[in-house]
């Protein structure tokens, strides 16, 4: 698993990627529970933009995007 919060002007972009088993992301949200969905919901609520990236076989990456951050945002 490789995680990473990267900061570059107003964008924070938080990335988290496995090579574990993926997953096909046309039928992610055909599964029970909320996981996907809810943090794109959630990032939209904050006015984020989520992305879900996986391919069966070969992992699975989640990039979360905030625009206009500022330093403060994190304290």
């Amino acid at each position: 698993m490789d995680v990473s919060l990267r900061g570059a002007g107003d964008e924070l972009r938080l990335t988290v990627r496995d090579d574990g088993s993926g997953t096909d992301p046309a039928r992610a949200s055909e599964r029970p529970g909320l996981g996907v969905v809810s943090m794109r919901e959630r990032a939209h609520m904050h006015g984020g933009e989520f992305r879900f990236r996986s391919t069966p076989g070969e992992g699975t990456t989640f990039v979360l995007t905030f625009q206009g951050a500022r330093s403060g945002d994190l304290a």
